[in-house]
């Protein structure tokens, strides 16, 4: 099932309301940690969580790359988060850890 998380002072609450750091792991039924991607804008005044998805789940997949197309086509340039990558991606990698959708720099 696909949501977006309320974000509160910094962090996500999740279908329980307890709060965690955004793109935290979370510990399923079972104890196994299940992974969650996070796709961001990033603009002027900070990151704001567009949506979260798991890649063992289809649909949020699905939703989240949908969600990146959309805002590419809008004027976004989508990049991999960390390890100071910074080559734009035209498809969502179902096991990133974060993709960021920022504005493109002008200047001259």
């Amino acid at each position: 099932m696909f949501a977006l998380l309320p974000v509160v002072g910094g962090l996500l609450l999740g279908r329980l309301g307890r709060a965690r750091p955004p793109g935290q792991a979370r510990a399923t039924r079972a104890g196994s940690v299940q992974l969650m991607g996070k796709l961001v804008r990033r603009t002027i005044e900070g990151d704001s969580t567009v949506l979260e998805w798991s890649p063992d789940d289809e649909g949020s997949v699905r939703r989240a790359a949908e969600t990146m197309r959309d805002q590419v086509a809008a004027g976004y340039v989508a990049v991999l988060g960390g390890d100071g990558r910074n080559e734009p991606i035209d498809e969502l990698p179902p096991d990133a850890d974060l993709i960021v959708l920022t504005m493109p720099m002008g200047g001259g």
